[in-house]
């Protein structure tokens, strides 16, 4: 017998563009997110899906999400939607970002004025855990998976990781306390 190895791809995250190809427009047509609603992240409900220098911090976010979303029973985006924190966040930003929008600002004055309004409402937001009762995953394997799913959907983009490596060690991590736990059950 052969070990085979086993890969897992996301293939569609809903919102994914060619980073040279042209836009469908400009970064302030877009006031809501391209693709799934509870799979964007906050910069993209407050009008800036359509900047393509940070579009990949979305992709990331919706890798994050679908992560959440294999050993929970929750939506990531309904797991958020029920914090107070968070529903600040996305109105305070949101109306800011608008204001900016209308008063026609290009994508780097967007960028700008996005980087202080979420630096002022990024704390109130609580990241939801894999965990407890519900969860379908040994309790050692959460703190692995929750700081990997935090690297991956932390509310301001540039705080995302981008480092495949990193998230690969992540991965190899959680796939080695899962055959443990695994183990440790059988005997």
């Amino acid at each position: 017998n052969k070990e085979q190895k086993q890969q897992i791809l996301p293939i569609d995250l809903g919102s994914a563009a060619a980073f040279d190809s042209t836009s469908v427009g400009t970064a302030i047509d877009y006031m809501s997110p391209a693709g799934n609603g509870y799979h964007a992240p906050i910069e993209a409900h407050c009008g800036l899906s359509g900047i393509r220098d940070i579009g990949i911090y979305s992709d990331i976010y919706a890798i994050g999400c679908m992560l959440f979303e294999l050993f929970s029973v929750d939506l990531m985006g309904a797991s958020l939607a029920k914090d107070h924190g968070y529903n600040n966040c996305i109105g305070n930003c949101f109306a800011r970002m608008n204001g900016v929008r209308i008063n026609g600002a290009d994508e780097k004055k967007m960028l700008a004025e996005w980087q202080k309004v979420i630096a002022a409402n990024k704390k109130q937001v609580s990241i939801p855990k894999i965990g407890g009762a519900a969860a379908a995953i040994p309790g050692s394997l959460a703190p692995t998976l929750n700081k990997l799913v935090r690297m991956l959907t932390a509310v301001d983009y540039r705080d995302r990781t981008t480092n495949l490596n990193k998230i690969i060690r992540h991965i190899d991590n959680s796939v080695l306390i899962l055959n443990n736990s695994l183990a440790d059950e059988r005997r």
